[in-house]
């Protein structure tokens, strides 16, 4: 709350200010509003916010390396402060437990002292049921900031174990100033090849644009397409097929009575072939 001073009401022992002329007015205000501020002095709110709101959006627009890095720090933010504010509840184990009971009404005491002392223990009891609320969210928040601590620390490391195979991963990766959506960010995260997603989507900025623009349904599809191609081991052959030949299927040897495997027709003479009829 600004308190705002009276300026001291002219007498006539007093010499008055001129009026400022309109031109050298709408200057001032001129002056005021690019250094953010009301007539008066005062800090407008809404710069503050925007201005805010700008870092925060550049933020986001950078490479897939950048908003990693970006949602680690977060991540390690979050974390700290969850922290703190769990240490500070752990002080205030002691205090009394929180129900909801009515506010004191003054007729339902026989003195002021015990009205008085009513109210004071009811507002201690609703600053501790606020501080109760606000430490479960941020218990809430320390979870999810843990798991995406995880992920992150996870992505990281399929990209130490991908090093041999992607050598310039940092220099190509890092260079990417195309923006990624959150949704494509979430899926190369999550995902198995997720350094060669990032890799093969760093050199390719149309791609990641055409994720950007799709659903998050149809970038987990696609995504789940191109996986299926950087999954593959380098330089995997196909299986060989069997050859084929124009020749004749082979010539069944003609078994004699005994067993034995005597000569094909083709190859006998007449004389063998007619004796082999007659066995």
């Amino acid at each position: 709350m600004t308190v705002q001073t009276m300026d001291p009401v002219p007498t006539n022992d007093a010499p008055q200010e001129q009026p400022t002329s309109g031109q050298e007015q709408s200057q001032q205000q001129v002056e005021q509003q690019q250094e953010g501020q009301q007539p008066g002095g005062e800090q407008q709110p809404g710069n503050s916010q925007e201005q805010s709101e700008t870092v925060e959006q550049q933020q986001k627009n950078g490479g897939v390396q950048k908003r990693i890095n970006e949602l680690t720090r977060k991540a390690h933010e979050a974390e700290r402060e969850a922290k703190f504010w769990r240490e500070q509840h752990a002080a205030k184990q002691g205090a009394p437990s929180s129900q909801d009971a009515p506010k004191p009404a003054r007729t339902d005491f026989a003195s002021e002292d015990e009205y008085l002392e009513a109210m004071t223990d009811w507002k201690v009891e609703q600053r501790f049921k606020a501080h109760k609320q606000q430490t479960a969210a941020e218990r809430e928040n320390e979870a999810q900031a843990k798991h995406q601590s995880t992920r992150i620390e996870l992505y990281q490391q399929r990209v130490a174990e991908s090093a041999e195979s992607m050598p310039d991963f940092a220099k190509v990766v890092g260079a990417s100033e195309v923006p990624t959506a959150e949704h494509v960010l979430e899926s190369i995260l999550d995902s198995e090849y997720g350094p060669q997603l990032a890799y093969h989507l760093a050199k390719d900025p149309d791609a990641i644009q055409r994720l950007n623009d799709m659903s998050p349904l149809q970038a987990a599809r696609e995504i789940g397409r191109l996986e299926a191609q950087l999954g593959k081991p380098q330089g995997e052959q196909p299986p060989p097929q069997k050859r084929t030949t124009n020749a004749p299927p082979p010539i069944n040897p003609v078994r004699g009575g005994n067993g034995q495997f005597t000569k094909a027709p083709e190859a006998m003479s007449d004389s063998e072939w007619f004796a082999s009829r007659k066995k």
